[in-house]
């Protein structure tokens, strides 16, 4: 093994000195192949032939001087890549000789390129990448719709909530979201924040861990135990400037004190960037009320045991609404047939994205048209500028250079 490596580190560093060194490596080698030949004239000069037949003598015993420089050029492993830069340093002069043509190639090609790359950066970050959280797939919004009413998205409610959890299988866990905004710090001087009221396993139904302290748990939920808040990750590094010390300290929101739980991880904000805090949203079970089934002020994200369950989760949830349907007077049976009441389960993915989604792929597809256009216009360029040079390569023919072939 160590001799093996051995030769290994001799090869890479007989290649490195064949790469750096070939003009002294060339001096070298002309000077030994002197010798040589010098070696073999004064050999035949004693064999009593004149100067001029030993120097011809000399070179036909010695073979082709040139075909033996090929060959120890080859024998140092360097020659395609001297030759690459040989290519590339001719291309280089070509290229700054017909600098007019140069620039219009390369305006070309890195307008077409940016514009690929730009839209593709903005697809690629909003459709092809996944929500920065563990089986992002597995994530689903849960919304009832009306149709017939112009309500294809009308958000959800407690009520969803706590039947929902109580009467499917197929979720991991839920958890209710609803917007809000309030004055936080003393009443001289406030600062307005938007944040987000959360069931306690809001956090659980992402599978996020804090950046520092800790979340909600079951007991948080229950009216008077919920003076306490979670800070979204920008809003600790910009406000409290990352300190970690925030843990356990008490601030006040519209005149009501609340303890600081913990910090947001950033991932989180990939779901709602505007949010500076997390508030635990505490209720009682008679807050959940029937009655208050069609009123949606939040929105219901719900985590499935498993990718494939969505279909049955939505075969539960129909069989609910369904339940209450039998259950309701004839008015409000009345009311969901006009409206063509439903409850819908989509992929958080594919919700984020249902709006722009189709308009962001025709976009892409339409970038990519202009970059082919602008490879046929530099393909144009091209052949102008081969013909341009005809003289040169008739020239260069005529000295033996081989013909150049397409194709």
């Amino acid at each position: 093994m160590r001799t093996k490596l051995l030769e290994i580190g001799y090869r890479l560093r007989n290649w490195f000195y064949g790469l750096f060194r070939s003009h002294r490596l060339e001096k070298e080698l002309e000077i030994e192949i002197q010798h040589h030949l010098q070696s073999l004239r004064e050999q035949f000069k004693r064999e009593g032939m004149s100067p001029e037949a030993a120097r011809k003598a000399a070179l036909r015993g010695f073979g082709n001087v040139e075909s033996l420089k090929e060959e120890c050029r080859d024998s140092r492993g360097t020659r395609f890549v001297m030759e690459v830069w040989r290519n590339v340093r001719f291309g280089l002069r070509v290229l700054i000789k017909s600098k007019y043509f140069t620039i219009a190639v390369l305006l070309t090609l890195g307008l077409c390129i940016g514009i690929n790359t730009a839209i593709f950066s903005v697809l690629n970050s909003v459709i092809l990448r996944p929500l920065p959280f563990p089986e992002s797939e597995n994530l689903v919004e849960i919304y009832d719709a009306y149709p017939k009413m112009g309500l294809p998205w009308a958000g959800s409610n407690l009520t969803c909530y706590v039947d929902f959890k109580a009467n499917t299988d197929t979720f991991s866990d839920l958890a209710l979201i609803m917007g809000f905004s309030g004055n936080m710090g003393e009443a001289g001087s406030p600062e307005r924040v938007n944040g987000l009221r959360v069931t306690w396993d809001y956090f659980r139904v992402l599978g996020v861990n804090p950046e520092l302290g800790s979340f909600f748990n079951e007991g948080h939920g229950t009216p008077g135990q919920d003076n306490v808040i979670v800070l979204s990750y920008h809003f600790w590094k910009d406000t409290f400037a990352g300190d970690e010390a925030i843990v356990g300290q008490q601030t006040i929101i519209d005149g009501n004190t609340f303890t600081i739980l913990g910090v947001a991880p950033r991932s989180l904000e990939a779901m709602y960037p505007e949010a500076n805090l997390y508030h635990v949203w505490a209720w009682n079970p008679e807050d959940a009320n029937p009655d208050l089934r069609h009123n949606q002020p939040a929105k219901l994200m719900g985590r499935l045991k498993t990718k494939d369950s969505l279909v049955q989760a939505k075969a539960q949830i129909d069989t609910l609404n369904q339940r209450d349907y039998d259950r309701g007077s004839v008015g409000m049976k009345n009311l969901l047939d006009r409206t063509g009441f439903s409850t819908l389960v989509v992929s958080l993915q594919d919700l984020r994205v249902r709006d722009i989604g189709a308009k962001l792929y025709m976009l892409y597809g339409a970038a990519l048209f202009v970059l082919l256009i602008g490879c046929v216009n530099v393909s144009n360029l091209l052949l102008a500028q081969s013909n341009a040079r005809t003289s040169e390569f008739a020239i260069r023919s005529a000295l033996g250079a081989a013909p150049v072939t397409i194709g």
